[in-house]
């Protein structure tokens, strides 16, 4: 985790460009007659005029927020909390708002509505259908394989895989949303959406969330079903699913509790990764739908340097890679009783 925010807070203060003068232009407050002094002003206000590694503590502990004209601390006790204490700092970008406002809403009502649930709904709702579709077909191909619906389920998901989202995004929103308007495809909400009842609301996310919800699954149906596949041919070949044949125990019953089992461990390893990298990955999707996720603020913040907000989806997501991981870890023992934890 600490190699990840200072690789990416080095990236982000090094790359070309000035955050204060770019900060400046996206929010109009600069122009061709700005003063020296209002431009100082604004480094000073976003701490630019420190050195990185000086930024980097400040951002990681908090800093102090007063200081007298000779850069003297005033108030000590007043100080910006830093992102150890929870506080991600205050956007660059010209709305001056908290990072963590933008990302989480200002309060637990608006946490429905806010960048990081938008999100990670579709990435629950992703793993969701991997669980339901995915597992599933890979059994059947595996019980089945060679038969007609291995080869042309096999033939469908490859395919599937080889389309990256957002080239298949483009085609989806051509048919189903612009040319038989079946379907939103801009925003996670319609017009009108507060003065509908409960069911009118239902329905509204649920369109919006059809064509960006299949985009952000498919990769992971043709995926996770490839592996299953994979994983329960190798297991069928045990002696000890021969033995449990001989004894005459039943198909199902080979098949869940002997083989299934058994590729377990390591489809609950990939599934520990599925929700970062879809949270990851879903810059490029939120963009296309106009989605407000934290994917599309991710792209935005990137294009006017405010990397206070980069900082802190960047460490979101890696905390969420680690987490997954550690999840993925720990069910292992729920999985496999002989695998214990000391």
């Amino acid at each position: 985790m600490f190699g990840i925010t200072v690789i990416t807070f080095l990236t982000m203060a090094l790359a070309p460009g000035d955050p204060a003068m770019i900060a400046a232009q996206a929010g109009g407050q600069i122009s061709s007659d700005m003063s020296q002094e209002a431009y100082q002003m604004l480094r000073k206000e976003l701490l630019l005029d420190k050195p990185i590694p000086l930024r980097y503590w400040y951002w990681l502990v908090g800093h102090p927020k007063e200081y007298n004209e000779a850069g003297e601390v005033i108030n000590e006790e007043n100080r910006v909390k830093g992102m150890l204490f929870g506080d991600f700092g205050t956007s660059m970008a010209p709305d001056r708002r908290p990072v963590s406002e933008k990302m989480f809403g200002k309060s637990a009502g608006e946490f429905w509505r806010s960048r990081f649930w938008a999100t990670m709904s579709l990435a629950l709702l992703a793993i969701g259908s991997s669980l339901v579709l995915a597992i599933p077909i890979g059994i059947l191909q595996a019980m089945k394989q060679d038969s007609a619906f291995d080869k042309i389920s096999s033939t469908i998901l490859y395919a599937l895989y080889s389309v990256p989202s957002y080239v298949m995004a483009l085609p989806l929103i051509l048919i189903f949303a612009v040319q038989l308007k079946l379907l939103p495809f801009q925003g996670m909400r319609s017009e009108g959406f507060d003065e509908m009842n409960a069911w009118g609301q239902f329905l509204d996310l649920a369109k919006h969330y059809v064509l960006i919800g299949l985009c952000s699954s498919y990769g992971a149906w043709a995926y996770y079903s490839r592996f299953v596949r994979q994983n329960m041919l190798e297991v069928v070949r045990q002696d000890y699913v021969r033995t449990a044949r001989a004894k005459g125990v039943s198909e199902a019953d080979i098949t869940i509790k002997h083989v299934f089992r058994n590729t377990l461990i390591p489809v609950v390893t990939l599934m520990g990764m599925i929700l970062p990298a879809i949270v990851g990955g879903s810059v490029i999707l939120e963009t296309i739908f106009s989605w407000p996720g934290m994917g599309r603020l991710m792209f935005e913040s990137i294009m006017i340097r405010d990397f206070t907000t980069v900082m802190a989806l960047t460490t979101i997501t890696a905390s969420l890679v680690l987490l997954g991981t550690l999840l993925a870890d720990l069910s292992y023992g729920l999985i496999d009783p002989r695998i214990k934890y000391d």
